[in-house]
């Protein structure tokens, strides 16, 4: 099964990077790697998140990284990422 989200994951990648960049919902599993926050990043942009489903911020994602791109968290489901992240996005959890 991890296999099948991972393959899912990589090919629907390109719309996954657009939805973070637009801001909007999305509805399903949405993982969000360090180089999709570091490209927000250089871009000086932030973004609200705004999930129905699954949230996966990947293991690389460093706390500071997450609170200089995450502007806000809405999550109807579950929530994945390491416990410093968390942490780190608790106060813009809605």
């Amino acid at each position: 099964m991890v296999t099948a989200v991972r393959n899912l994951l990589a090919t629907h990648a390109v719309n996954i990077r657009e939805a973070v960049a637009k801001d909007s919902m999305v509805v399903g599993v949405h993982a969000v790697g360090r180089k999709t926050l570091e490209g927000l990043q250089a871009k000086r942009k932030q973004v609200d998140v705004n999930v129905v489903g699954v949230l996966v911020l990947s293991q690389d994602v460093a706390p500071q990284l997450a609170r200089a791109t995450i502007r806000s968290v809405k999550i109807r489901g579950a929530f994945r990422a390491s416990p410093e992240v968390k942490e780190a996005l608790k106060d813009r959890m809605q």
